[in-house]
């Protein structure tokens, strides 16, 4: 398996695996600045790589080696970051999981997650002596001191910041459609779903938008852009400006969470290019009484999604273009809208690369040969943690990368990822889930109804 044998439209591991991404940009521009916080810290490039270095040996040391999960409890901020990406700079999957997480749910995840190892931080790991710990042996405390936690071995925040040593590479080259972390899902249709995500997944989503041209003609994001990660990093939503920055060589700036009264400061003072605004955010700025910061900014554009209020006053008063797609956890922005250019209450037509864009070149991705892979459908997952038989037409194993020929579903159906090896074979001797049934255009319903009726369309 090498490089030279992935399909020259697919992204390489140079465009997308973290750890990849991590020393290429080290090497190329070790002095630009990657990431700022709100304390006025940043870190260069450079910076980030010896800090993910450091983390990765601590990591090692504690037994994590490539392919294992690590579960990770913390708020956004720079153990957060450096975190995750030492845990993918080892070739282990990065599981997040929300702060607000307790009691039956937290449990849930934890024994879903299959991991031994959880970082938490000292607010949140006295939780854990209240559930059944499943798999866990043990726990790294930071943001403060933890004596005991139940029966897990207690390590300090010094573990993961040893003085000496350097991180072995993965044994098997981390590829783009390797499992980059396991997100899940806000369990409002019944327990929380792991989706198993790709690093191929997480870049197609950032990419899918990121080269749309703006109002100057320019992309909406280039290396000379700021990103803001304000959601949660366990969410797509805030994991997906970390890591489109890192590939495209640009810069994030990280706060713990959204805040109305400071927005405006944060995105003068740490220079924010481009921001997400989800739900009512926009409506609450809108609201707001006019401030200094909402004119004296570099802010360019904002992402509203969902796309449900008129932004022409939005966009007038701040001086920002505006644009919307529809997303899920599972999915790569199968639906895309041009700055300005949707109507009201509509994420866009299916992007260019969607099979259904019919005036598109497909997105073909393919390895030939007798154990090959392809992704026909690139704007889906290239994984999704499901039950194994939830796969595409195609019969493979887009998220491990391996030829499934006993599988053949129409389309892919999201489902919960069971963790531990027991689990997953009892339930690939299930028989194939049946499709939903196609809704028509005009049906009461959004989101996962409506990605459930182009899904099934695309198998057609």
């Amino acid at each position: 398996m090498t490089e030279a044998l992935i399909d020259s439209r697919m992204a390489g591991p140079d465009m997308c695996v973290t750890g990849a991404l991590i020393d290429r940009n080290a090497a190329a521009t070790p002095d630009k600045v990657y990431a700022v916080f709100p304390d006025g810290s940043e870190w260069t490039y450079a910076e980030l790589r010896q800090r993910v270095r450091q983390t990765a040996v601590g990591l090692e040391r504690l037994g994590v080696k490539q392919g294992d999960h690590v579960v990770c409890w913390l708020p956004n901020g720079q153990d957060a970051l450096r975190v995750w990406f030492a845990i993918n700079y080892l070739g282990a999957v990065y599981v997040p999981i929300n702060t607000s997480y307790r009691g039956g749910i937290l449990a849930h995840v934890v024994a879903n997650s299959d991991a031994r190892l959880i970082v938490a931080h000292a607010d949140l790991a006295p939780r854990l002596a209240d559930i059944d710990r499943a798999a866990l042996t043990s726990i790294v405390v930071l943001g403060g001191t933890l004596e005991s936690c139940a029966d897990l071995q207690v390590h300090p925040a010094a573990a993961l910041s040893p003085a000496d040593g350097e991180p072995t590479p993965p044994p098997r080259t981390v590829m783009p459609w390797d499992t980059q972390s396991i997100i899940y899902t806000s369990g409002t249709t019944g327990p929380s779903k792991g989706v198993l995500s790709s690093y191929l997944h997480a870049y197609t989503t950032g990419a899918a938008y990121s080269s749309l041209p703006g109002e100057d003609g320019k992309p909406l994001i280039t290396s000379d852009d700021r990103y803001l990660l304000s959601l949660p990093m366990f969410h797509v939503g805030g994991t997906l400006p970390a890591h489109i920055m890192l590939a495209m060589g640009g810069s994030i700036s990280i706060v713990d969470s959204f805040n109305t009264k400071t927005f405006w400061k944060t995105i003068r003072d740490t220079r924010v290019t481009f921001a997400i605004l989800l739900g009512v955010m926009a409506q609450f700025l809108a609201k707001q009484d006019p401030v200094p910061e909402e004119v004296d900014n570099p802010l360019r554009t904002v992402m509203l999604v969902p796309f449900d209020f008129d932004p022409t006053a939005f966009r007038a008063r701040f001086g920002v273009q505006t644009m919307t797609l529809f997303n899920m956890t599972e999915i790569s922005c199968p639906l895309l809208a041009p700055v300005h250019a949707t109507p009201l209450h509509s994420p866009g037509p299916p992007r260019a690369g969607n099979p259904r864009h019919r005036r598109s070149q497909p997105a073909l991705c393919r390895r030939t040969g007798a154990d090959g892979w392809r992704d026909r459908r690139r704007f889906l997952q290239p994984g999704t943690a499901a039950r194994p038989e939830a796969r595409c037409t195609d019969g493979h194993d887009h998220g491990r990368g391996r030829r499934r020929p006993d599988r053949d579903i129409s389309g892919i159906l999201p489902q919960q990822y069971y963790g531990p090896a027991a689990g997953r074979q009892r339930n690939s001797q299930r028989p194939a889930l049946p499709q939903r049934p196609r809704r028509g255009p005009h049906e009461r319903g959004r989101g996962r109804k409506q990605v459930h009726r182009i899904v099934s369309r695309l198998s057609q």
